[in-house]
């Protein structure tokens, strides 16, 4: 009788589709990191303005338009890093495409991977040890990333597209 979704692009795309029954946006959450403590990880030296990118890898997270953009926009000398944090999984490329951006820009500034599951507090701490979320996202039904990212005081970077603009 009631479908409910967590963004209005995603209730667009179900009216789209031919879904006739009502829709109710309800949003979601992110305050499960509000109140995780865990340390945050070492800064890579004083001055390093530090970008995040957080997903699961999967093609449509963007993650080689990131590397792409990353290795064209800065170099080692610059005072930047990126830290992508994926995890192990079928669709994630990030390795490949993190050889392709040392084959297309060897002298790219910082990227840290961490590539593995890692448990709330240590989320909550990337957050709080970056300096501003990277989502490049090819559609997003809402952008979990994007609103704890929010929720830490972080800035966000991302496309003008989807579930993301809630």
């Amino acid at each position: 009788h009631l479908i409910t979704t967590v963004s209005r692009y995603v209730a667009r795309v179900l009216v789209d589709n031919g879904v006739k029954v009502p829709i109710a946006v309800v949003g979601n959450g992110a305050e499960h990191l509000a109140a995780r403590g865990g340390a945050p990880p070492a800064r890579p030296g004083p001055g390093r303005f530090r970008f995040l990118h957080v997903s699961s890898g999967f093609p449509r997270k963007g993650v080689d338009l990131l590397l792409e953009a990353w290795g064209r926009a800065f170099t080692g000398q610059d005072q930047v890093t990126l830290v992508l944090k994926t995890f192990p999984n079928v669709h994630n490329e990030t390795e490949k495409w993190l050889d392709e951006l040392r084959r297309r820009h060897p002298d790219h500034a910082p990227v840290e991977l961490i590539d593995e599951d890692v448990d709330e507090d240590t989320i909550a701490g990337l957050y709080r040890a970056c300096d501003a979320l990277v989502v490049p996202s090819r559609g997003e039904g809402f952008g979990l990333p994007i609103a704890e990212a929010m929720l830490h005081g972080l800035p966000v970077i991302t496309t003008r597209h989807g579930g993301a603009l809630d």
